[in-house]
């Protein structure tokens, strides 16, 4: 991950287009999403962040997980994607 990318991140399309941007071959979106959670997670031991920010990146993370689980990868990319 970049540094401090994912923190601007505020939304599952900011997010999606993000992972689409990448363009990652064979990386699932949902593993993508749950390293982006455990390091957001990590840079929470840090003082100097946004807190509030990356809390709201991580529960952007996660209902994006829930959509995954629920309805499948394609239709969450097709929901969220900006084209």
């Amino acid at each position: 991950m970049r540094r401090g990318i994912a923190i601007k991140l505020q939304s599952a399309r900011q997010y999606v287009d993000f992972f689409l941007g990448l363009d990652m071959g064979d990386v699932r979106l949902l593993d993508f999403i749950h390293n982006e959670r455990m390091a957001l997670k990590q840079r929470l031991k840090y003082k100097d962040v946004d807190h509030k920010a990356i809390d709201c990146a991580i529960s952007v993370l996660e209902t994006l997980a829930k959509e995954i689980k629920n309805d499948g990868e394609n239709i969450v990319i097709a929901r969220h994607a900006s084209n």
